[in-house]
């Protein structure tokens, strides 16, 4: 690993105090700006992901990549203000979605698969599709989302003073767009972007 990624663990690192282990997961975070669109309305809010993928654990380059995680979604003008979808209506023998509501908070779980489109010796381009669900009391809803996404990354494995550290440390950017089910039965159109970051295993004695 280079020298700016050995400082970097190094301070991650030190959060273990003297004498007690610690360890860090190699986790990949996704953060960004989401707009959602469905019939009558469009919403902007916050995308956040949490996972797992190969290509964080793995220090080499790899032409595909695999991961799981939690995902995050916050719409509206309040994002964090849970409020219930208005259930479905019927009229003359018709059924109509209730109202979209104004403020969302929704968290699910996700799997996503990624090819390799391009990439040199310390960047890489891929193109990941994803799927969704979201749990909900009435209903689960799912979604299905493409992003492309590139990014700057250095792997490799380091062990000195009782501190290990294996994996990827990476920097990268994606946009991404799909469709999502609602809570009142409707289908939102989404976009975003955003920025993500690789952090790999960190092992403190």
């Amino acid at each position: 690993m280079r020298l700016g990624t050995i400082a970097i663990v190094l301070g991650l690192g030190s959060v273990a105090h003297a004498g007690q282990g610690a360890a860090i997961p190699p986790i990949k975070l996704d953060f960004g700006a989401v707009r959602e669109s469905v019939p009558g309305d469009v919403r902007d809010g916050g995308e956040t992901m949490l996972g797992i993928n190969l290509a964080t654990i793995y220090p080499k380059e790899m032409p595909f990549d695999l991961g799981i995680g939690w995902i995050n979604i916050g719409t509206g003008d309040k994002p964090g203000e849970i409020v219930e979808a208005q259930p479905l209506t019927s009229t003359g023998g018709s059924t109509t979605p209730g109202a979209v509501t104004d403020h969302r908070w929704t968290n699910g779980w996700y799997v996503e698969g990624s090819g390799l489109l391009a990439g040199g010796e310390h960047w890489r381009t891929w193109l990941s599709p994803r799927l969704e669900m979201f749990p909900g009391d009435d209903r689960t809803n799912y979604g299905a989302v493409l992003r492309v996404s590139s990014e700057v990354w250095t792997g490799g494995f380091y062990s000195d003073r009782g501190l290990g550290v294996c994996g990827v440390l990476a920097l990268g950017a994606w946009a991404e767009a799909g469709v999502r089910q609602e809570p009142n039965a409707t289908t939102a159109h989404v976009a975003a972007t955003g920025l993500s970051l690789r952090v790999p295993l960190i092992v403190a004695d």
